[in-house]
């Protein structure tokens, strides 16, 4: 009996995982030299009804948010979009709002522009999550992926030298030639 219980008890929770959304960063990992520029997207699946979002970005502070830009189809159907407040390492209240659902699923809900500033390794990441649907009821959220990113010394662009022999030999051949 007990056992019905319990593999009944994980069922359901397997059951309201499967149908809960899942925000992600994507592509993750990234990895980026000292200086370089890079774009990551906010993805969102499992909320085909979705009608608004707001959430905050966590990020290593050996990056710097360039910009965060309107992505996917609230990009073309939104109306209100509010691209958060920028502080060390975090972005708040990124948002936006459309008009009728119709999002594909999946989709990407903004794109965030970084400058890698240092070295280092660390996390892009989540907070405070509010998806809304058509009854701006909250959709659940099943799960927060988030991305690793790695930043490393830009690589050293060695310039070979001419070797002494052939640039000895191009100067007889120049003075050869001169006579």
């Amino acid at each position: 009996m007990m056992r019905t219980l319990v593999l009944g008890w994980m069922l359901s929770c397997g059951a309201m995982l499967e149908g809960a959304a899942i925000l992600s960063v994507d592509p993750a990992p990234v990895t980026a030299a000292v200086g370089q520029s890079f774009q990551v997207g906010v993805v969102l699946s499992g909320a085909p009804d979705l009608v608004a979002f707001q959430f905050d970005v966590l990020f290593p502070t050996f990056l710097s948010l360039d910009s965060v830009v309107e992505a996917g189809y609230f990009a073309a159907n939104g109306v209100f979009f509010v691209p958060g407040v920028t502080g060390v390492g975090t972005v708040t209240g990124i948002s936006d709002v459309l008009i009728a659902p119709g999002a594909p699923d999946p989709d990407t809900l903004v794109t965030l522009h970084f400058t890698a500033l240092a070295e280092g390794t660390g996390t892009i990441g989540f907070a405070n999550v509010l998806l809304l649907d058509s009854n701006f009821s909250e959709v659940e959220l099943g799960e927060m992926g988030t991305g690793d990113v790695t930043v490393e010394t830009a690589p050293v662009q060695v310039v070979p030298e001419p070797g002494s022999l052939l640039l000895l030999g191009c100067g007889l051949l120049l003075g050869l030639l001169k006579r």
